[in-house]
């Protein structure tokens, strides 16, 4: 099914770019702007992921109809609320957006001016801790376009989903006889995989179900990834949850564990997954949890004999 429907990634992308390359003024971005909040209207995220999923018609449509109607703002607008729900429409509108906001290595400078243009109207309209934020995830995401920084994100978030790696990690070090492996493979299995499960299915839940759609929108104008959900962010709650166990079997080495826990977490801002808050947030979580799991653990004395 997606092999057939995979045109209409490249027809909302075409849309969105003919729009959004006719913004070459700071007049231009603001009005885009403030017209993307009125049409955002007041809807939360969840209602309109939940309005998404029950949408019928091919997003690509959606997309064009609302450019004829309103411009780059109702291009804007329909393929970030198509973005929002889950099956191949929603991806194909998910990463047509985000490569039409993105910027790269190879745009044009009337591209590339037309992008800052608009996150710069953004990032004004924000009140300060939001616009320290935009401004340090614009700094950090712009080393994506550096060579090789998106090679080692991508492998970095593909070893930390739901704690992967750092349960491997804890396991080969029990297999070889590392002395207090033992107690550290179940805190990190429990910390690791529990702190991601906490922060996707637990904590954005409650966030996606109380966060205005307009707020949405500015994130993804800043080329935050459609889709994240955001606050906090479960890779970072799983890496500092692991790194709050580990560092209790091995206080010596409590920098390594962090400061690979911190990297996880600067991932996915590099990446566009999230803003510098979210990890924050999923940091502060996942040490809080850990630090519960090394209690519970402690407690009940848990820990796996030697092989």
């Amino acid at each position: 099914m997606a092999g057939r429907r995979s045109p209409q990634r490249a027809v909302i992308r075409h849309t969105l770019e003919g729009e959004l390359n006719g913004i070459d003024s700071r007049e231009d971005a603001d009005r885009v702007v403030a017209e993307v909040e009125r049409l955002a209207g007041d809807e939360t995220e969840a209602e309109v992921a939940d309005m998404a999923e029950a949408d019928r018609g091919r997003a690509d449509d959606a997309v064009r109809a609302a450019a004829a109607r309103d411009g780059a703002a109702g291009a804007l607008v329909a393929a970030t609320r198509r973005s929002l729900g889950e099956g191949d429409e929603q991806r194909f509108a998910q990463e047509a957006t985000e490569g039409a906001l993105t910027m790269h290595a190879s745009d044009t400078s009337a591209r590339r001016r037309s992008r800052e243009l608009l996150r710069d109207a953004v990032v004004r309209r924000l009140r300060w801790p939001e616009r320290v934020d935009a401004r340090v995830f614009g700094a950090l995401h712009g080393t994506s376009m550096l060579p090789g920084v998106r090679l080692v994100t991508d492998i970095t978030a593909d070893l930390a989903r739901h704690g992967a790696g750092w349960v491997a990690g804890a396991a080969l070090a029990w297999l070889v006889g590392v002395p207090g492996a033992g107690r550290a493979l179940p805190r990190v299995a429990l910390g690791a995989v529990g702190g991601s499960l906490l922060a996707e299915d637990v904590v954005k839940r409650v966030v996606r179900r109380r966060r205005r759609f307009a707020r949405t929108t500015r994130q993804v104008l800043i080329s935050e990834k459609p889709r994240s959900w955001s606050s906090p962010s479960g890779h970072a709650s799983s890496a500092f949850a692991a790194a709050r166990a580990l560092s209790s079997v091995w206080p010596t080495r409590a920098p390594l564990f962090y400061g690979l826990a911190a990297w996880v977490a600067l991932s996915r801002v590099a990446r566009g997954d999230h803003l510098p808050s979210d990890v924050l947030y999923g940091a502060a979580l996942g040490i809080a949890y850990g630090e519960g799991v090394n209690r519970l653990t402690d407690r009940a004395r848990v820990r796996i004999p030697r092989p």
